[in-house]
């Protein structure tokens, strides 16, 4: 007797366009993918496995689901995500309450957030502040930086993984925001609360590392206004505690209105 061998291969969704899909492997293979029911509709980060036609016939659950709605409908967008950019242009100009409504998104799902004003090259450069203003007035404290080309900093980007490999240089121009590391230590005996006043009084766009809090190992990590200080999963170095690595606005570099 033959017993039928059910094959079924995981991925994260890397396509989405109606009910059509593509999944990519931990081998880098892209496959066509497709719900099982009308009723199931999947988002870019989904984490699902499918069969081998191409089914998909289970999902993980989600960190989060970054979507837009109306008073219609409602569309996602992406899936697990950690961090939302919204990029805006200063030519043709941007719709300031579409940005608004995007950040808000991400404030809904405690998401990073950061605007990325591009083409700061076709404006004066004394028209950035009102333009990042214009921004502030409404999303308060998001963290804007200034890009042509839409060439930021790598550094300012929220990802458990190290982007030690990953570094470009940035290169100096009027429009560009420019950003550098800097290491501050931590002494023990402090509560997430102070950690957390510790960390904002840096104005730090991007930070990393652990603090011994209570004698136990705790992450601090965070990006523009997202900040988390939670207890740390497994085992510490021991020369890692007590250490945060900042990613801040270099000062009088560029304009810019840091969050």
């Amino acid at each position: 007797m033959q017993f039928g061998l059910k094959i079924v291969l995981r991925g994260r969704v890397v396509f989405a366009s109606g009910r059509h899909y593509e999944v990519e492997t931990a081998d880098g293979r892209r496959l066509r993918a497709f719900p099982k029911s009308r009723r199931e509709a999947f988002a870019c980060g989904d984490l699902v496995e499918i069969d081998a036609h191409g089914a998909v016939v289970s999902m993980q659950p989600r960190t989060s689901l970054f979507y837009r709605s109306d008073a219609l409908r409602e569309k996602i967008i992406a899936a697990n995500a950690d961090q939302v950019l919204v990029v805006v242009a200063t030519e043709p100009g941007f719709d300031s309450e579409l940005a608004s409504r995007a950040l808000v998104a991400a404030e809904h799902q405690r998401l990073g957030a950061l605007v990325v004003l591009n083409k700061t090259d076709l404006v004066p450069r004394d028209c950035l502040p009102d333009l990042e203003r214009e921004i502030q007035a409404r999303n308060p404290g998001v963290p804007v930086v200034a890009a042509v080309h839409c060439d930021i900093d790598l550094r300012l980007l929220y990802s458990g993984r190290s982007t030690a490999g990953a570094l470009r240089a940035h290169h100096a121009h009027p429009g560009h925001d420019q950003f550098e590391s800097v290491e501050i230590a931590v002494p023990p005996g402090l509560d997430p609360d102070q950690v957390e006043r510790l960390v904002r009084a840096h104005r730090a766009w991007r930070v990393k590392g652990f603090v011994r809090i209570d004698g136990d190992p705790w992450v601090v990590q965070g990006v523009g206004r997202r900040l988390e200080i939670v207890p740390a999963r497994g085992g510490v170095d021991p020369a890692l505690l007590g250490r945060l690595v900042l990613i801040r606005r270099v000062a009088g570099a560029a304009v810019g209105v840091t969050g």
